[in-house]
């Protein structure tokens, strides 16, 4: 498993940035003879590359590789991030071929470009198709992914720009990629978020099959030893396969979700079509009053890219499988659906429940940026892809954002100390309030104090449970562990605490922490990290499973800037601080609300 922080081979650090004269390559003489390939990266490196080098180590990654010059083209542009690892100049964009002893430049811009923009990805692919002409062709989109709504490609150069699917299907459009003997073999996206039915649905013209990850990636992404062997697969899908087995196995150890699945652009149609009927026949049993019932069925659903800490984050992607069979509880059948489904997804490995290869946005968390931006967006995208689904969401959409259903004044809650000397808070609904309930969690926090002013509304969160499920009586129950967390040094003395934590709905402890140097200088490249931790049973001492950086780019901690212990400690901190979420709790009158 790669890691952040360790050196790049010095054998592999060749670099020649002169333009030269690309290679085209033509088979070996030998007996058997193999179709050619050309690889194209467009590898977008932004603060991925300039804050921990990832991009370089992927290109160290398949300069090491093995693959076969003579049956193999591995081509890459370079561009959008401030500085690279490897010596290339930040200031220009350069298209570099990769072999065995390094790298080779080919072409660099006269001025920066922006990797968001659509044409200098089609001025990539115009090269590519140019100058190194082969039997089979695939292209991999490398940096930050935000699903369907985001786009990829963030671009630090220019402020943060992101290439949009709209933008990547005309870039797709204006290339060889649109005719017949230039269509991709399969395009992948090492990248976040981007195994969804619009990303699909927008590439069905341009490659036979899309591989890429419904949730975050990790930061060590794909594995390139795929490359190796490329000219023995059998065709598009094959390679589709070994690339994803090279991932599950080269991200083995990581904690996060991980997931990668193939797609056949084919028959994204037919998942299209089923869709289309699917909801439609959904759309009239939404109302007012079974808005609450849908709603639970969606937050019961596995979804993606939920930026912790930050709810403003969240890209509300959901698995479009799982959504149709929390949905067809309503009396709607499913089946051609989850058979459309089933058609499309060839090939999709998981090390987590729920997670079936295919998702789909669906508003529920973020409701600030589905009103101002991405109700309109979605529609004008991708409104063709399904009329009635968009009806749909629309129509959850605005009871999502509309006046609330159902009134929650005169509710208490209710404390008991269990035998484990655990404590559980309890509160039953009316049944008007639960014929209006979405979804609850329990927080515990901490009023502010002032001398001045006394208590305020404003509160630190001390811990939060994962989401609660009412139960037969219409209670909502929860248990708090009655767990403290503390800093201690290697004596045991006491450094901080208790530190305030969370826990996620696998059972993790997130510990948010600040990192300052000797003079109290806030550090400006790792602003802060997220620890995931659990209790472990037989000791006191809490384990770090992963640590994550914040992700300028998604707005929140994200795997794809996960770091290890070994990387902080080189960054020579003085000190770190540990420290929650403010809140402002809703005031009724002088005091807080009992719910």
């Amino acid at each position: 498993m790669r890691k952040i922080g360790k050196a790049l081979p010095a054998l592999l650090l060749v670099l020649l940035l002169c333009c030269l004269t690309p290679k085209t390559a033509r088979a070996a003489d030998t007996e058997e003879t193999f179709p050619t390939t050309t690889v194209m990266v467009y590898l977008c490196g932004s603060d991925l590359e300039s804050r921990f080098g990832s991009a370089s180590r992927d290109l160290t990654e398949m300069m090491a590789s093995g693959f076969d010059p003579a049956y193999t083209n591995v081509v890459v542009m370079l561009g959008g991030s401030k500085s690279w690892k490897l010596g290339f100049d930040a200031r220009r964009t350069s298209i570099a071929e990769v072999h065995g002893q390094g790298l080779r430049t080919v072409w660099r811009s006269e001025e920066l470009l922006n990797m968001a923009e659509a044409k200098t990805l089609q001025t990539f692919l115009g090269y590519a198709y140019e100058h190194y002409p082969a039997d089979r062709y695939g292209l991999i989109l490398w940096n930050h992914g935000g699903g369907p709504n985001e786009g990829l490609c963030s671009d630090e150069n220019f402020g943060g720009q992101s290439l949009t699917l709209s933008g990547l299907r005309e870039a797709l459009g204006n290339s060889m990629a649109s005719q017949r003997d230039g269509k991709l073999g399969w395009i992948g996206f090492d990248a976040c978020l981007m195994a969804n039915v619009e990303t699909a649905y927008m590439l069905r013209d341009y490659a036979s099959y899309m591989v890429a990850s419904q949730a975050q990636e990790p930061s060590t992404g794909w594995n390139y030893a795929f490359l190796k062997g490329l000219e023995r697969d059998e065709d598009a899908a094959a390679t589709a396969r070994r690339i994803i087995d090279a991932y599950m196995e080269g991200n083995g150890e990581d904690s996060f979700t991980l997931t990668l699945s193939c797609v056949d652009l084919g028959r994204v149609w037919e998942v299209r079509n089923a869709m289309d009927r699917f909801f439609s026949g959904l759309y009239p049993v939404l109302s007012d009053e079974t808005y609450s019932e849908l709603s639970r069925w969606r937050h019961q659903t596995r979804g993606f890219g939920r930026a912790e800490y930050n709810e403003a984050a969240d890209y509300d992607l959901v698995d479009l499988l799982g959504l149709t069979e929390a949905y067809e509880r309503e009396g709607v059948p499913g089946e051609a659906l989850k058979e459309a489904i089933a058609h499309a997804v060839v090939y999709s490995r998981s090390n987590t429940e729920g997670v079936n290869g295919l998702s789909v946005y669906h508003p529920c968390y973020n409701r600030r940026v589905y009103t101002s931006e991405w109700s309109e967006r979605y529609g004008n995208a991708f409104g063709p892809m399904s009329r009635h689904y968009l009806s749909f969401i629309r129509r959850f959409g605005r009871i999502l954002t509309g006046e609330q259903l159902g009134h929650w004044s005169g509710l208490e809650t209710q404390r008991r100390t269990e035998p484990t000397g655990e404590v559980s808070f309890s509160v039953t609904l009316t049944d008007e309030q639960a014929a209006n309930f979405e979804h609850a969690t329990l927080m515990i926090v901490k009023q502010l104090y002032t001398i001045n002013q006394g208590l305020l509304n404003d509160c630190y969160e001390v811990w939060e449970t994962p989401y609660l499920e009412l139960d037969e009586n219409n209670t909502l129950t929860a248990v708090y562990p009655k767990k403290a967390v503390y800093v201690v040094d290697e004596t045991g003395k006491q450094l901080a605490g208790p530190v305030d934590y969370r826990i996620t709905r696998e059972g993790k402890l997130q510990i948010c922490v600040l990192y300052y140097d000797e003079d109290g200088i806030l550090d400006e490249d790792l602003l802060n990290t997220m620890l995931y931790c659990n209790f472990p049973e037989d000791s006191n001492v809490l384990t770090v499973e992963s640590i994550c950086a914040y992700d300028e780019a998604a707005g929140g901690y994200s795997a794809r800037m996960s770091i290890d212990e070994e990387y902080i400690r080189q960054q020579d901190y003085a000190y770190a601080v540990f420290y929650t979420m403010e809140h402002v709790l809703p005031a009724k009158g002088d005091e807080l609300p009992g719910y």
